[in-house]
Order: C-alpha cells, then structure tokens, then sequence
C-alpha cells in the first residue's frame, strides 16, 4: 500500500517490465492495473482526510513545486491529530529557483516550544539541482538557513545550535492552501512560452486486437491515448504501439476542441514509430508555427524536455530533465534491440509518441519507462527516427531494419582466444550461429571472429568508438543500413585475415515476435483448429505467459531457427468438440509434423495437402508420437455442421484466401538479438 504523503502518487498498471507509455482509460488486454504498484508524480498538493477538529491558523509562506514556474503559495489552515510531536515536511522550490525544505514542530495540535535536539520552523536551501520525490527529508547539507516569519499569535522559541533533524510521521493530517500569487520569474515564463506547443497533438486510437485462441474472432474494441508531433510535408508522428491494431484514429490541436480523423501512412513496429496524416485542408490552416525541427543525438547530462498528454489530466504537460545514458536497449513494443536515449524526466502513460526537445528542437521521440525505477525513461534517438522515415521515401513502404543472421559471444575470456589463436592485437566476438534464411549464410561461419565492421574496431567486449570517450556494442552499425545494403567485415578465421561483405536482409525468426494489424493465420478441418504459432499466441496465457505456455512451444520461440524460406510451426490450437473428432480434445498446443506421411513446412502447405487429399484416411502425426486418424468421408460431411455450431464465419483466414502460391513468411522487422552483455527486458506494451 502506498505512504500517505502531502503529494499524490497515481497508481499505474505494467504489461511488461520496460512499458510503452499509452493513456488507456479502460481495463483491456492492453492495460491491467494493479493495486500493488505505484509511479510517483509531480509533488502536488493534496487534502489528507481530517481526524481531528482543532485547527490552527498559521501564515507561513510554502512555495508549490514546479518544474518551470515559481509561484508562491500561502499554508491558511492545518488539522492536526492530538497525539505526539510530529514534524511535517515540504518539498518544495524556492522564489530563488533552489529547493526549500520546510519543517514545522508540533505536539497536541497545537505548536509548543521546540524542544532541544530537534528543528525549528526554517526554511533550508538547497541547490538547484538536488532532486527529491519520494516523500522522504532531504539530507544534502544546507547551503544556507533562512528563518520563517513566526506563527500569527504564537511565540516561535529560537533555534537551538546544532539542531539534529528527528522526524515522524504525519498519517493522518489536512494541509488547505489558500489563493496563489503568482510571483513567476520571466526566465522561467520565457522558457515554457518559447516550446512550439502548437506543434504537439493528441492521439486518439480506437483498436480491435484479435484474439489468438479464437482467431476468427477480435477481442472487445478499446481507445488508446498518446501524443505527436507535426513534421514537415503535412506528416505527423507518434509510437506504433499508440495506434497498434487500429481501427479508426483521430488527433486534436493543442488548445483545440474539434478532432481530426487521421491516416497511416506507415507503421514500423520494430522501432515503435508511426507516420500519419489529415486529408482535411481545416487542420492544416491553423497549424502555428511551422512543423517542428529535427537536432541530433545529445550529449550526457544535456537538459531536456518531454512534452505530450500523460494521464492525469486534459492539457498538455512538460517535464524537465538530463540525459543519463546512450546505448542500445531493447524496445518494449516489439522486443526489437536498437539504439535507445534514457533519460530521468517523467514519462508517464499518454507520453508515448511525444517529442522530447532540446533548444525546440527534436532530439527524440518518447516510448517507454521502466517499471520498479524512478524516473528512468526511454526516448528514441533521432538516427532512428530518420530511418525510419527515408525508408519510407525510399522504398514506398516500410521495409523494417534487417540485420546479419549471425549469434556472437565476447573474446573477454583468454583461453579462448588462444584456442583461436587470434593475435595479442586483435580484438572481437567470436559468431556462435549463422541462420541459414539470411544473407551470412554461406560467406560467415561458426567460430570466425568478427574484429572490424565498417571499419571500425570491435572490441573484445563487443563494443566500437562511439563519440568522445563512449563505446557503444558493434550492432548499433546494423540500425543505419537499409534493407539490400551490404557491411563490411573484418573476419579471422584458422590463421588467416579476411575482407568479406554480408548483405543486411530481414530476418525470419521460425515464431514471429509480433503480428501487429494483421488477423491469425488459422485452418479449421473436421473441428481441428490449425494455426502458426507466434509469441501473439503464447501471450494469451497471460501476464506471465513465459511461465504458463505450454512449454515445448515457449522453447521453440527462443531457440530454434528458420531453416527452410517460408518455414512456420504449425499447432494444433483447439478441438472444437464433434462426434467425427470426439477424443481428441487433450491434443492441443502440439505441433504438428506429418499429415499421411508428408512433412508439413507451414500452414497453407497443410491445407493444400487436405484439399488435394485421395486417401480413405487423414493422418497427422504430432511432435509427441501422438496420432490422429479421421475418416476423409466423414471429416468432409461434419465440416459445415461444425463451423455452423460455432459461429465460424470461414474454415480458413483470409490470407489464405489471397493467393495461391506457397506461403512466405512475413518477417516482423526485429533487429539482431541482444548481446550476451546486455540486459534484457521482459516486456510488454502498458496502458494506463
């Protein structure tokens, strides 16, 4: 349960460990909040329930906490329970932009001489950039000590020499505030007038998510909120996971009533961005001032600005803060790992898409937080926006980041390096594993070491030269390139150096990460429900899927490989109970490998087979030896009687309706898995 403190905290739900931010009023698959967590916010002020009736009057000045504005505030009334001293603490900023701590003593209700030891009502100065917000007393060493008026009516007893600081707790108290002066100072109003406002929109996504087990069924619809930004060429931005699944889009103006339906231009869910715009010409008469601007990739310790429409109100919010580190994280929205930008400003449900801004210009795009941290949040780096966007110029679509097919570990230990018999000089990783489906596949091999990429020298660590004094891991390379482009390597392989260029394609996991906008695959025969298995589906057993799917088909997802184009594992997802399949009902979530004899490489092939049937019998054969047998006749006769029992519009999906050609499958743009070296993050979108 949370502390009862003088600010709020607002209760938020996770999805997954690292959470893409989008505002979602309602308790969906997309949002499911628990009581148990909390997020801070902003210190705000707030009315505790009363528990006592006496009440003293006070006039002590106390200044509200905000990031931009310094206005001051007058504490009129306090209600204060009749048991021990207690101190009360506020944390606030001072008129002089510095943090204040204010502390008042007392007893009964009523304040009484201090006594000795503990601290008197002052106000303590602390410099500007300590920060605070978990509601505990700072302990920074004062810079100086600024005494308060004393109390209307009541002698205020003088400090003692060396007061030592002794606090209790306040569980049950009411603090009223009465009007505010606004005493703001006109640096602070400059900088918060200055941000190009006008450009930053709220989104509105109405999405159907379809349901796995079921998939000729969608769940209930659900609105999702986020925020975004206009772009040169009437384009606006904002995160995949805002408008994932979609149905209908609209955005609104800042300061605007009326909203606008919106267009996808293209969605990357790899790196969670989306393009959209407005054919209505009335949207774009009023847009001041002009589209916002593009920066570059900011420094460490750069102060800068997330703007957007968190949860917790209607207008627009602003949060301040600094860069704390620059690396490749990986993205909650589709488990793709590319370069990532952390930052300690609040990012909050609803922020997802907004631009965070430096000097009013775009430094990046914010998407994600972390869950059991304070004020880690997560923005996407401007390189990765850009490519984004040229991959749509370039190709008319969006074709996803690729990479090299290859697994690697680190050269850190040094029997191995000597089993390579790699030179003192050289440095690298060393590759584990080449997919056979991608463009490394017959150039790279097992135990080559990779000591250059592009030119750059990769370190035993995994990592290459990354601006001034920063490395950065060697796969950062791959998120430049486009789809066909080619990177060089530097390999040692038995003795020798070679100069050898891979070509960068997409890759073709066997279980797709994600298939975002896009209904299930699914064939339905004789009431056996056949359909490829993909995270999607194992991520309907809930919040902790990796633990509750069925285990053989969670392994697979991790560690298996493509090893035919086209390849796909086919499941067995439900039996919809007939007298024809009567039986077989506790043969689900096996894989199916053989239908009469003949390997089975993906879902149409299966359908094909059972079209083009000739003999008396179906037989599919599973991965656990198990076996079903059905009379062809009778499987054909009970096919219409079943689907009309269920409701089932069609025995198969309409993808594979589309053609007839041999299914290929469509790769879910997920860059090359994280190093060995790095973190990874179980996760999973968040709305709140």
């Amino acid at each position: 349960m949370c502390d009862r403190r003088l600010w709020t905290r607002q209760a938020v739900g996770h999805y997954r460990q690292a959470k893409a931010h989008t505002h979602h009023p309602h308790n969906t698959h997309y949002y499911t909040p628990p009581h148990h967590h909390c997020a801070y916010t902003r210190p705000q002020w707030t009315s505790l329930p009363l528990t006592s009736s006496r009440r003293i009057s006070t006039a002590a000045a106390v200044f509200r906490a905000s990031p931009f504005t310094r206005s001051s505030s007058y504490l009129t009334s306090t209600t204060l329970p009749s048991h021990d001293a207690t101190f009360v603490w506020f944390t606030t900023r001072s008129l002089l932009g510095k943090w204040t701590r204010l502390s008042s003593t007392f007893a009964g209700g009523y304040p009484k001489p201090v006594p000795p030891g503990s601290v008197p009502l002052t106000t303590t100065a602390y410099p500007a950039h300590t920060t605070h917000t978990t509601g505990r007393p700072l302990v920074t060493s004062p810079v100086s000590s600024v005494p308060i008026p004393p109390l209307a009516g009541v002698q205020t007893p003088s400090p003692p020499s060396a007061p030592t600081p002794s606090v209790t707790p306040l569980p049950h108290s009411v603090v009223s505030l009465g009007a505010i002066d606004d005493y703001s100072l006109p640096e602070a109003q400059e900088d918060i007038h200055n941000l190009p406002l006008e450009s930053i929109l709220k989104v509105f996504s109405h999405t159907t998510s379809p349901n796995y087990f079921l998939p000729w069924q969608n769940k209930p619809s659900a609105e999702k909120t986020g925020s975004g930004f206009i772009l040169p060429g009437r384009r606006i931005i904002t995160n995949a996971h805002v408008i994932a699944d979609y149905s209908f889009i609209t955005v609104k103006k800042f300061g605007g009533t009326q909203k606008f339906a919106a267009q996808v231009l293209g969605v990357g869910h790899d790196c969670d961005l989306a393009l959209l715009t407005v054919a209505d010409d009335e949207f774009w008469e009023t847009v001041e001032p002009a589209p916002l601007e593009m920066g570059d990739i900011p420094h460490l310790q750069d102060t800068v600005a997330v703007v957007g429409y968190p949860s917790g109100g209607e207008n627009i919010s602003v949060t301040r803060g600094v860069v704390s580190r620059i690396e490749p994280q990986q993205y909650a929205h589709a488990s793709g790992h590319m370069l990532a930008i952390q930052i300690d400003a609040a990012i909050n449900p609803g922020n997802s898409g907004g631009p965070v801004l430096k000097d009013n210009k775009v430094i990046g795009v914010a998407f994600q937080s972390l869950l059991g941290a304070e004020n880690i949040g997560f923005i996407i780096p401007i390189p990765i926006v850009n490519h984004f966007l040229k991959d749509l110029e370039r190709h008319g679509k969006y074709t996803g980041f690729g990479g090299m097919g290859i697994q690697c570990q680190p050269l850190e230990n040094m029997q191995l390096r000597k089993f390579l018999a790699t030179p003192p000089e050289t440095t690298g990783v060393m590759i584990n594993h080449v997919e056979k489906v991608s463009g490394s596949y017959g150039i790279l091999q097992k135990d080559d070491v990779i000591f250059s990429i592009d030119g750059e020298k990769v370190a035993n660590d995994g990592t290459i030269a990354f601006r001034k004094r920063e490395r950065i891991f060697f796969d950062h390379v791959l998120s430049k390139k486009f789809i066909g482009d080619t990177v060089r390597l530097g390999i040692w392989r038995q003795g020798q150096t070679l100069d050898l260029e891979v070509k960068v394609t997409p890759l073709q996991p066997i279980v797709p990460v994600h298939r975002f906008d896009e209904q299930p695959s699914y064939f339905i025969h004789a009431g056996l429900v056949f359909t490829p298995l993909t995270q999607p589906y194992l991520m309907e057993y809930g919040e902790e899927w990796y633990n509750n799917s069925p285990r053989k088909l969670c392994i697979k997802a991790f560690s298996e490989y493509t090893q035919i184009p086209g390849q796909e594992v086919v499941v067995l997802s439900n039996v919809l109970v007939h007298q024809v399949n009567d039986g077989y009902q506790q043969m689900v979530n096996q894989q199916l490998l053989k239908f009469n004899a003949q390997s089975v490489l993906n879902l149409r092939q299966l359908r094909d087979y059972i079209r083009n049937n000739t003999e008396p019998y179906l037989r599919f054969d599973f991965e656990d030896n198990s076996v079903i047998i059905l009379s062809a006749d009778a499987a054909k006769e009970a096919q219409e009687a079943i689907l009309k029992a269920h409701r089932i519009p069609a025995a198969e999906s309409p993808d594979l309706l589309v053609s007839e050609e041999p299914a290929q499958v469509v790769p879910p743009h997920v860059v090359t898995a994280p190093a060995p070296h790095s973190t990874t993050i179980t996760a999973r979108d968040t709305q709140a």
